[in-house]
């Protein structure tokens, strides 16, 4: 009866389901797809393969800097910001042509992003209308934040000739920064290169006055001077001062973050030692001090190193270290003319202090001055020690030759003055003391106070 019941009943209707292999055909095809998307994709626009370097027989350090470099390349072939360090290690290690191919492909995975465009461009310095579109790039995606695209932008414009387009891009970058030296050495030579004497010179003046253009803004100021009616002294004064040493710092140094960034990931001795100098220029010799001595323990027979290491004591008034250094640079290069330099004003400074006799100074600054026949610093400190020594008139020879060597140098011309008037000579002391005033800095007062000197000297004992 139940069973009669059962058959009779009507069943419950089931879910429909497919069957299990129909299930498992979809699911894989699906993967397939997805699969086949994604190899389409990859073989639509493959990813290069990371350029190649010569590696043999360069820094260990360099070698492996771009090795890692490349690496994280080949791991993650689609990632910009990877392309982009390979890019800038390869820059900061002067690959240039590998660099530019890495940075090109960075630029392609993130086209809105400023830095790799003006990399690619200030790495052709040498073909500015190459270089062109690209830093048009950069402007474009940065504006003015950091301002060195657009300087660079404009210095370009500026050296193919083409003014009003580099004017409006130096008057933007004066409206954002109007004290920046970098705008008014550009706008200076754009008024050269339309013969506007007066506007030239307005803009230079204020840039010459910084570390980053003084020579080449007193040279162009001289050549501004020279085109203006009664503005010859002015011209010689410039011109004077344009040969005086330091030379001009890069405006890499000054903001342009895009370098700077580029320059951080240098590594080896040279790159170490650059990062020393700039703490040196910045006025941070304590912080240069550790740096130099751990790259002189790294590389023992880098006479360089040494070299700057003195220098850098010097400035921080380590006598004693600084001998030691310019004595360990000369073990290695006896050859070497800044290190006999550094080695005797550490010796004549010492002997100022202590009050001893500066005997032991005059050798290696002499030799210095046999090494280099121009040192126009170590003719000086030279003819110090040699007039502290007693020996005046191989003193005054030694002032004479660092005159020669540089003619805006305002210490040789008040030592000469000064060694006249002791010598009762008054005329002679006014022509250095005039020449002293004339290239020297309008806050140096000392010219002054030697002109005062030698009109009281006149006043009493008359000219001889």
């Amino acid at each position: 009866m139940i069973d009669d019941q059962r058959q009779g009943a009507c069943p419950e209707p089931a879910l429909s389901r497919p069957p299990r292999s129909r299930r498992a055909w979809a699911w894989s095809a699906l993967a397939l797809i997805l699969l086949g998307v994604a190899v389409a994709w990859r073989l639509r626009d493959p990813a290069p393969d990371p350029p190649q370097v010569p590696l043999e027989n360069i820094d260990p350090s360099v070698r492996a800097a771009v090795t890692e470099a490349r690496l994280a390349v080949t791991q993650s072939p689609r990632s910009a910001a990877e392309w982009g360090r390979f890019g800038m290690v390869l820059f900061a290690h002067e690959f240039g042509d590998a660099a530019r191919v890495a940075l090109a492909q960075a630029a392609l995975l993130d086209p809105e992003e400023p830095r790799w465009p003006y990399l690619q461009g200030r790495l052709l310095y040498r073909d500015p209308e190459q270089a062109l579109p690209h830093l048009e790039r950069a402007v474009a995606l940065c504006h003015d934040r950091p301002p060195a695209p657009r300087l660079k932008l404009a210095e370009t414009l500026l050296e193919l000739g083409r003014l009003d387009d580099a004017e409006r891009h130096f008057r933007q970058a004066l409206a954002a920064d109007p004290r920046h030296p970098r705008v008014h050495l550009g706008l200076g030579q754009l008024a050269l290169a339309r013969e506007q004497w007066p506007a030239a010179v307005e803009h230079l003046q204020g840039c010459a006055a910084t570390p980053y253009a003084r020579q080449k803004g007193f040279a162009l100021l001289a050549a501004a001077y020279r085109r203006i009616p009664g503005r010859i002294h002015d011209a010689v004064r410039a011109a004077a001062r344009a040969q005086q040493p330091p030379p001009d710092l890069s405006f890499d140094q000054l903001d342009d973050e895009f370098i700077q960034e580029v320059a951080q990931l240098g590594v080896g001795r040279n790159h170490r030692r650059a990062a020393a100098r700039n703490l040196l220029t910045q006025g941070r010799p304590r912080e240069a001090v550790p740096l130099l001595q751990s790259l002189a323990r790294d590389y023992p027979d880098d006479t360089l190193t040494l070299v700057l290491l003195a220098e850098v004591l010097l400035r921080g008034e380590d006598w004693r270290g600084a001998a030691s250094a310019a004595e360990r640079a000369l073990r290695r290069d006896p050859l070497a003319a800044q290190a006999h330099f550094y080695l005797g004003v550490a010796r004549f400074e010492l002997a100022q202090r202590q009050g001893t006799a500066v005997t032991a100074a005059l050798e290696p600054l002499r030799r210095a001055t046999e090494l280099k026949p121009d040192h126009g610093y170590a003719f000086n400190y030279l003819g110090r020690a040699l007039q502290r020594a007693g020996r005046t008139e191989e003193a005054c020879s030694a002032f004479l030759n660092a005159v020669r060597c540089y003619p805006a140098f305002v210490d040789p011309h008040l030592h000469l003055a000064d060694m006249w008037l002791d010598s009762g000579w008054a005329t002679p002391a006014f022509i250095h003391l005039h020449h002293a005033f004339q290239v020297a800095d309008r806050n140096d007062r000392r010219p002054a106070y030697g002109l005062a000197r030698a009109w009281l000297h006149w006043s009493l004992c008359g000219l001889p």
